[in-house]
């Protein structure tokens, strides 16, 4: 395969984002950014607190925010797809990318289940042989899985194939290049993080001053899910450029 440039793609990121944003932000907020900020707004303090202490009660979700939190992610999936879709697609409309996205949506969740599957069995095994390296194993694998899998969903977008085919051509691509893409990946996440960490911040100082304790919790969820919106923006177009440095 070809070397990656992550300085070209970067470069050429840049003008793409700044021409398109008027056709990539309205999805990158309405089918990412809302979605979230609706999960996690709906996501009861308790069941939070339990995430981080493992020790803490165990709060049940309700259905309906089973439910809630099940279609927010289809609608996230399915926004991030059609972004994939601007991206790849020269002269593409909004409501031809948004199509899809959705379109697509069937193929990159089985993909999902399959690499979770395939995730999830070598940890399984590792489990039941030797408990104390679960962990590390799952670790492992998780950055294994993340960085082959890094074009899965730049590759449903960009052409008819089911998802098998996919998880095939991803793996492929990024061989001889897991390093660079590693990289990559590292950078931008802790960037994405810092961004989330300084919005949820700001907009939670503005919502307690404006509605108190509660108001600032919503308002600090609204901006950290702003923050992840554009973030994956921000990362789905460099994909989609990495992308087409290997196929073209």
């Amino acid at each position: 395969m070809k070397k990656l440039s992550i300085g070209a793609a970067w470069l050429e990121a840049q003008p793409f984002v700044r021409r398109e944003l008027p056709l990539l932000l309205p999805v990158a907020l309405l089918f990412i950014a809302i979605p979230l900020a609706l999960m996690f707004i709906s996501i009861p303090p308790e069941f939070r607190q339990m995430q981080l202490d493992p020790n803490a009660p165990r709060p049940e979700l309700s259905g309906g925010v089973m439910v809630l939190v099940m279609a927010c992610t289809l609608i996230v999936i399915a926004g991030s797809l059609s972004l994939y879709a601007l991206a790849l697609k020269p002269a593409i409309s909004l409501k031809e990318a948004l199509m899809v996205g959705f379109q697509r949506l069937p193929v990159a969740l089985g993909a999902t289940l399959i690499a979770g599957f395939a995730f999830a069995l070598p940890v399984l095994v590792v489990t039941i042989v030797s408990p104390h390296l679960a962990g590390f194993v799952m670790l492992v694998a998780a950055v294994i899985f993340s960085v082959r899998l890094a074009m899965l969903n730049a590759i449903v977008v960009d052409g008819p194939v089911g998802a098998l085919e996919a998880l095939k051509r991803s793996w492929a691509c990024s061989k001889g290049n897991f390093l660079r893409i590693l990289g990559f990946m590292g950078m931008i996440t802790v960037a994405i993080m810092l961004a989330q960490f300084v919005a949820q911040m700001l907009f939670g100082v503005i919502g307690f001053a404006a509605a108190g304790a509660d108001g600032g919790r919503q308002a600090a969820d609204f901006g950290g899910a702003i923050a992840l919106a554009l973030g994956q923006l921000l990362m789905i177009v460099m994909v989609a450029r990495l992308y087409r440095q290997v196929v073209d």
